[in-house]
């Protein structure tokens, strides 16, 4: 799997940085976290480390029972969806190669399941993202002025995405 071959990858180059003992995940563990990410994008906290916190008014209890911190935290640090050994190094290659397939399948998932009502709108949002990108764009205008812009078709109402597109610049 591709998550094991970037954990020995990372081991290989760092071993001293890399000292917690990799665990093969399984799919369902990989669709709980993928779910947990979600969640924590529903339920803001400020810190990671806080869903998981002992107080009851601040911990989140389902998040605990699904998944104990420090795995979750393992994957999050080794979750990799492309082979970095296999990245293209030719001018014109897809910048989105690395999430491609991910984005296709998430795509294809909600044409599948979500019936988009009449009243649909199209516009541009800008995921916030500050690191180092090719495709970062800034733009003054906006809230969030540094990050993705993404051009998608959602439902006027709920706010839905139903299509994206990720804007790669010119």
């Amino acid at each position: 799997m591709v998550r094991d071959k970037y954990y020995a990858q990372m081991y290989k180059s760092k071993p001293e940085k890399h000292k917690t003992k990799w665990t093969p995940v399984t799919k369902e563990e990989i669709e709980a976290f993928l779910g947990i990410l979600i969640l924590m994008g529903i339920v803001a906290l400020p810190c990671l480390k806080m869903y998981w916190s002992q107080d009851v008014l601040i911990g989140q209890q389902h998040i605990k029972s699904i998944i104990p911190r420090t795995q979750f935290l393992q994957i999050l640090q080794y979750f990799h969806l492309a082979d970095s050994a296999a990245a293209p190094r030719e001018e014109g290659y897809d910048k989105l190669y690395r999430v491609r397939e991910f984005l296709n399948i998430v795509s294809v998932n909600i044409e599948r399941e979500y019936n988009l009502s009449r009243d649909i709108s199209i516009d541009e949002t800008m995921v916030p993202h500050k690191e180092r990108l090719a495709y970062k764009q800034y733009i003054k205008s906006k809230p969030t002025k540094w990050g993705i812009k993404v051009r998608v078709l959602s439902e006027a109402r709920s706010g839905y995405i139903y299509k994206f597109q990720v804007y790669l610049g010119k």
